[in-house]
This record gives C-alpha cells, structure tokens and sequence, in this order.
C-alpha cells in the first residue's frame, strides 16, 4: 500500500484547536489532576512530544479550553450593549444572549467546574479566570446599567447587586448543567431557553420595566 503524501500525514495531525476540544472533553471527564499530558496525547492520537510543540504545559492546555470561543461572545456583548440604535431596555435581552453564551456555552463556561476543582490546589488557575475572562464581563454590563440608570431607561438599583443577579444565574445554571449531567431529564429540568427566559423578566422587574 503507497504510503500518504506528506501533506496528507499532516493533514491528519491534530491542530491545537482539535487539541484543546479533545483536552476539554477529557478535562470534564476525569477532571484536571486525572488528565495527564500522556493520557491527552493519547487520545489525540500524537506523541508527548508533538503535544508539548503545540502547549508548553497542562496548565496552558487549560487555558486554551477557557479561551475558546469566550473572546468572541465579550465582543458580542460589548457590541450589544453599545447599540445605540436600541434602547437599553432593548439591548438587555441581547447582552444577556451573550452572557449565556459566554457563561453556559464557551469553552470558559464548560470548563467553570475544573476553575473549581483547581481553585484551592492552583490559585493562579481561578486568579487568571477571573481577570482575564470574567472581569471584562462585569465592566461591561456595569457601564451598560449605569448608562441605562442616567439615561431614566432603568431604575435606580444598587449596582453591585445587579451584578450578581445578572452572574449568579447562568454560573449556578452551568455548574448544574454539569453535576447533573447524566441526568435524562436535564435538558427538562436545567433548559438553557428557559432559564433565560425567566432571568430575563426578573432583571427586567429589578430595573423597572415593565412587562
């Protein structure tokens, strides 16, 4: 049997983009501590060696999983709340899409129960989610309330509040989504939609607005 071209051979290799979706997998499976670089180079097909050409460390796969898809959606939600063709109240709706995005659906969000399995062993790993992630967030949609609150668009509410009430929902909502995972009526019982959906109208109650 002739051999593959060269460029087929390297077609085959896994790109770290295949890299980091296997290490994501494989992360949520057996957690941080149980995913060794040798086990992840297995199921990527690869030698140790090619994995450490493409990711210097474990920790540094681990980041990649947090990066994927995550700049994306803050941009979706910076650019959301800066409509200025909409109202705020008719922005709010779609920077929460963003912060779902964000929170439940990026690589960032599946990978929020590894944040807290490393957490007390690797302070640095929950230091770095924190300000490289999710602090953006946060700054985002204050300036987006407190331009809302001046503009006589929202009500007055206690900003730092109303950080918690957006945050605290989809984090609880995905951190479920994954201690029950193998639950068959998930999709019943933690539905994304709804959830949002009912979010949706409780920050909507909290700002004022009606309907």
């Amino acid at each position: 049997m002739a051999r593959p071209a060269r460029k087929d051979v390297e077609h085959l290799l896994p790109t770290p983009d295949r890299i980091v979706e296997t290490a994501t997998q494989l992360f949520l499976e057996t957690g941080y501590a149980g995913t060794s670089m040798s086990a992840l180079a297995k199921a990527c097909g690869i030698q140790k060696a090619s994995l450490y050409h493409h990711f210097e460390s474990k920790e540094a796969v681990l980041f990649a999983c947090f990066q994927t898809g995550f700049a994306e959606t803050v941009e979706r939600m910076r650019s959301a709340a800066e409509r200025t063709d909409l109202s705020f109240q008719d922005r709010l709706p779609l920077v929460l899409d963003e912060v779902y995005a964000a929170i439940v659906s990026s690589g960032a969000g599946r990978m929020a129960p590894v944040v807290a399995e490393t957490t007390g062993r690797i302070p640095e790993v929950a230091e770095r989610f924190n300000d490289e992630f999710i602090e953006e967030m946060h700054e985002i949609f204050e300036v987006f309330a407190r331009d809302g609150m001046e503009a006589g668009e929202f009500e007055p509410f206690d900003l730092g509040a109303l950080d918690h009430a957006l945050f605290g929902v989809p984090v609880n909502l995905t951190l479920c989504r994954s201690m029950f995972a193998k639950f068959p009526d998930l999709e019943e019982r933690y539905a994304v939609e709804t959830v949002k959906g009912q979010h949706l109208q409780i920050l909507r109650k909290l700002l004022g607005l009606q309907g």
